[in-house]
C-alpha cells in the first residue's frame, strides 16, 4: 500500500526540504503567530532620534526578548518611532505600546517612487519626508542593525506644549537660555522631552520675549512648543508667549 505524497507547492511542483524527524516535508511558513502585531514595552532611556530600544515577545520565533545594558544575551528589540515622533526623549521608560511589521516592496519598480525598504520602517531626511520625491531609506541601529518593528502610536500635538515659571536665564539676547519649573503638561504625560526634575530650558531666538535683564525675568509665568527649527537636526523648546513684568 502507498500513501500519496502531500504536495505543499502544487502550483511550483517544488516540494520543500524533507524533515527527517517527523517524516514529512519542512514548512516553508515563517513560523510563529499571524497578524505579526506585538506588545512591547519600553526598556531604555529614549536616546535614539528614530527608533527606541524595547522588549517584548517576538511572535515570529515565540520567545521574549529582554533588555539588559551589556548583555548580549538580552539585547532587546529596537524598535522605530512613528515619523511623526522621531526626536529624543519621545518615550519613557515602561511605556508600553503594540508594534507591527511594516512592510515596503523592495522591488525597484517603478524607480520614480524613492521608497523601496522592503520589511523596514524606512527613514526620511528628518522626520516625516518633506516631500513625494524625498528618499525613504532603510533605517538602521547606531550598530548597523537593520530594524524591522515600528511602534504603532499617534504623534498628538499636545504632547509638546508646556506652562512654566522661568527659574533662571543667563546668556545675551537672541542667545539667552531660560531654566524653567515645568507648572502644566498635556494630560496623560508625566514627563516631557529634555526634562530633569521637573525643569526644562527653554530659548528665544528671536529676541522678543527675553529681552528685558535676566534678573527681572525670574518668578514669570509662560509657554512653550517642542519644536524642530530649520535646518537643525534636533528638537528644542521655544517660548510661545509670556505674562508681562505687571502679573502677580
Amino acid at each position: 500500500m502507498f500513501r500519496k505524497r502531500r504536495q505543499p507547492t502544487p502550483n511550483f511542483r517544488l516540494p520543500p526540504p524533507f524533515q527527517p524527524i517527523t517524516g514529512e516535508r519542512a514548512t516553508l511558513a515563517i513560523p510563529g503567530v499571524y497578524p505579526y502585531c506585538a506588545m512591547v514595552q519600553v526598556a531604555a532611556e529614549d536616546t535614539h532620534k528614530n527608533y527606541v530600544i524595547c522588549r517584548g515577545f517576538d511572535i515570529r520565533i515565540n520567545r521574549f526578548i529582554d533588555y539588559e545594558s551589556g548583555n548580549a544575551d538580552n539585547p532587546g528589540i529596537p524598535v522605530a518611532k512613528p515619523f511623526s515622533k522621531r526626536m529624543i526623549g519621545a518615550y519613557e521608560i515602561a511605556e508600553i505600546y503594540p508594534a507591527l511589521l511594516p512592510l515596503q516592496s523592495s522591488n525597484p519598480s517603478p524607480v520614480a517612487v524613492p521608497w523601496r525598504v522592503g520589511q523596514n520602517p524606512g527613514v526620511a531626511t528628518d522626520g516625516q519626508p518633506a516631500s513625494l520625491n524625498e528618499l525613504v531609506d532603510e533605517l538602521y541601529t547606531d550598530e548597523g542593525i537593520l530594524i524591522n518593528w515600528m511602534l504603532l502610536d499617534s504623534a498628538g500635538t499636545e504632547f509638546y506644549k508646556i506652562e512654566f515659571t522661568i527659574d533662571s536665564v543667563t546668556g545675551a539676547s537672541p542667545n539667552k537660555v531660560a531654566t524653567v519649573d515645568i507648572i502644566a503638561r498635556p494630560c496623560g504625560v508625566t514627563v516631557v522631552p529634555e526634562e530633569i526634575a521637573g525643569q526644562v530650558d527653554v530659548y528665544d531666538p528671536s529676541g522678543c520675549w527675553l529681552d528685558e535683564a535676566n534678573a527681572a525675568l525670574v518668578g514669570r509665568d509662560g509657554g512653550a512648543w517642542y519644536v524642530l527649527p530649520d535646518g537643525e537636526e534636533d528638537c528644542e523648546w521655544r517660548i510661545d508667549w509670556l505674562c508681562c513684568p505687571s502679573c502677580p
